[in-house]
């Protein structure tokens, strides 16, 4: 790895660009320190436009980050509030703040995962780059040496994310660093699945990838999500993708290789989207299947053949990666012409053609005629639940229940009016169990629903960590209205 030697402080600032930020060094508390990837990033000289910048304050972080958004026009997000840390977002810039840990920056550093991540370059006042654990001459000798077995141990997320590094800078995993991540491989399962399914994403994006997914195996640091099965498709070979483009290449790749890395079980338990689970699910399919075929692509059958492209779609160069030599540059070839009616098969009706000369309306009818509704659907049975088709203007002879359609405004003046000087606390409060981490929506949903019939206050709880969270609605009692925090109004008198 090529890195100058020596260096200064004003080389390292000057590559930083921080007439750039949207936080001047001086508007900065006085002790700060910029440290982690941003200094190892500008000593290699790949900087990017928008570098992560991850910053230490002495004394209480979240205060200033708060003040800061307030000072700023921004917003401050909390991270962690038990170990101080807060997020500044300023407009398409986010900038982490953290608590010095430790009477000095030198006791911080020493505290950080690896050693080319325990640099600090202070900023208010501007001072020299700090580097106690040796940090620069690992960059210089391409080694990635954890600082302290301990500091893995702290955070067990470092144990991958070593290797992520592996995957984006050329490095090589020094001996007792390797001893410590195979000897606390176990503790890996402790971190959060969602911090362990993006460093995996990251790290099978990275262009070194193919080393760092070697060392992966060797340490066994997946072992809890792995697909150990025979038939388990294969780490791709890089040199398979020489004739993609640089973006096709990275797609492609990447995929394939979580698709190898983890089984359907394991991207579940690691809380992968559903459309992510979907994808390498449909690939591992399709690799066993070609797999197993003594001659893959001539054995396939007409319909299959057409079922194969309508599936993979834009993820199709994946397979292409472990089809025969022969067959992936006419394949790709075939995949790069849109036009091409089998690599990109649509149906030879639509939906607008299906309504236009059917008469069809938009719901379950059409959807049973078009793919891929047609594939999975069955037989389709119609029940009535006692929901009259029309509401009768007065109540039958039986006594049979009728509903009653409301509009917004009936709906409002079924509600008692509240007196001018009405205060929340006095028109009841509604507490709503729903939803789970990431999936606060029908709590939402629910808050709502509370607010609008009339309750003063309506609560959400367990409370999951999860941005959804930050937008759930609020009340306050107005003589006229009721008002919501996000700015939709029901009008009339409650």
């Amino acid at each position: 790895m090529h890195m100058p030697s020596g260096t200064s402080s004003d080389d390292i600032l000057k590559r930083l660009a921080p007439q750039r930020w949207p936080l001047p060094p001086h508007r900065l508390p006085n002790g700060t320190a910029l440290v982690g990837g941003a200094i190892r990033d500008a000593l290699l000289g790949r900087m990017r436009d928008q570098p992560d910048l991850d910053l230490v304050v002495p004394g209480d972080a979240l205060i200033r980050t708060r003040q800061l958004a307030r000072e700023l026009d921004g917003t401050c997000v909390v991270l962690d509030a038990e170990r101080d840390m807060a997020r500044l977002v300023l407009g398409s810039w986010t900038i982490d703040f953290a608590r010095q840990e430790g009477s000095t920056l030198t006791e911080d550093l020493q505290r950080r995962d690896y050693r080319i991540n325990a640099m600090a370059l202070p900023l208010n006042p501007p001072g020299e780059l700090l580097d106690p654990t040796g940090g620069c001459r690992d960059l210089e000798a391409g080694l990635l040496t954890a600082v302290r077995e301990q500091n893995l141990i702290a955070d067990p997320l470092r144990l991958l994310r070593g290797l992520r590094l592996m995957a984006e800078i050329p490095l090589t995993l020094e001996d007792r660093t390797a001893t410590w991540i195979h000897c606390h491989r176990g503790r890996l399962s402790d971190a959060a699945p969602e911090r362990i399914l993006a460093e995996l994403q990251r790290l099978v994006a990275g262009p070194h990838a193919d080393a760092s997914m070697h060392c992966l195996q060797r340490l066994k640091l997946l072992a809890p999500w792995s697909d150990t099965s025979r038939s388990a498709p294969q780490i791709p070979d890089p040199d398979s993708a020489e004739e993609m483009t640089t973006e096709e290449r990275q797609a492609a790749l990447g995929l394939a290789r979580l698709t190898a890395l983890i089984g359907d079980p394991g991207l579940k338990q690691l809380r992968a989207s559903r459309q992510l689970q979907q994808r390498c699910r449909t690939l591992r399919r399709w690799s066993i299947q070609l797999k197993q075929q003594s001659d893959p692509i001539p054995s396939l059958s007409e319909q299959n053949r057409l079922q194969l492209h309508r599936d993979l779609k834009a993820d199709l160069p994946a397979l292409i990666l472990q089809l025969p030599q022969q067959l992936r540059g006419p394949w790709l070839k075939r995949w790069r012409d849109k036009s091409d009616p089998l690599f990109h098969p649509a149906a030879p009706l639509d939906g607008t053609v299906l309504q236009q000369e059917l008469g069809i309306t938009p719901g379950p009818e059409l959807g049973r005629l078009l793919e891929p509704g047609r594939q999975h659907a069955g037989a389709v049975r119609v029940a009535r639940i006692g929901i009259r088709d029309a509401l009768p203007d007065e109540t039958p002879s039986d006594g049979t229940p009728v509903c009653e359609a409301w509009s917004s405004w009936a709906a409002v003046r079924r509600f008692p009016a509240r007196p001018a000087d009405g205060h929340k606390g006095r028109f009841g409060h509604a507490l709503i169990v729903a939803g789970s981490e990431g999936k606060a929506g029908a709590a939402a949903l629910s808050a709502n629903a509370a607010l609008r019939a009339g309750a003063g206050r309506a609560m959400t709880g367990p409370r999951p960590r999860s941005s959804e969270w930050m937008r759930l609605p609020s009340a306050r009692i107005t003589p006229r209205s009721s008002a919501f925090s996000n700015s939709r109004t029901l009008p009339g008198q409650w």
